[in-house]
């Protein structure tokens, strides 16, 4: 989960690699607006 910057709620797919106690890779593979029922299930707004 995410917050747009315009404050939309966003569902956000990614890989987590952590190679040592001071390097970690983030990859972002797919993002996009939360659907309204999601919204409603997380709190957010839609």
């Amino acid at each position: 989960m995410g917050i747009s910057k315009n404050k939309g709620l966003l569902i956000v797919c990614h890989t987590f690699n952590e190679k040592n106690s001071e390097e970690v890779t983030i990859r972002i593979f797919s993002c996009r607006k939360a659907t309204k029922r999601e919204a409603i299930e997380y709190g957010g707004e839609q």
